[in-house]
């Protein structure tokens, strides 16, 4: 990425967090989030990071922070279970999430 490229990705990145504060204090939790998705998007970009560079890093802060039962882990497994039964699979499939 070229020097100016990368000054204007910068400059656009802190307009970004202008607007994510300001959403902020008006009270406009979603659409910070999106904002800071959006800021996230250019700043992979900036860095040259791929989507499984990401995912992979997520992955691994969730499994170092709550273990390998944690929620991303079982939110997986629910929808592979979910897609299994809309491919018109009839056995049941066991519960991803025991109590306790």
């Amino acid at each position: 990425m070229g020097a100016l490229n990368t000054e204007a990705l910068e400059q656009f990145v802190t307009q970004l967090e202008t607007q994510i504060a300001l959403a902020n204090r008006m009270a406009l939790p979603e659409a910070a989030q999106l904002l800071a998705m959006a800021r996230l998007d250019v700043q992979m970009k900036m860095h040259q990071i791929s989507k499984a560079e990401l995912k992979a890093l997520c992955e691994t802060l969730d499994r170092s922070l709550y273990g390998p039962r944690s929620e991303m882990h079982c939110q997986r497994k629910i929808r592979s279970r979910r897609r299994h039964r809309s491919r018109g699979y009839t056995k049941p499939v066991r519960a991803a999430i025991r109590p306790g």
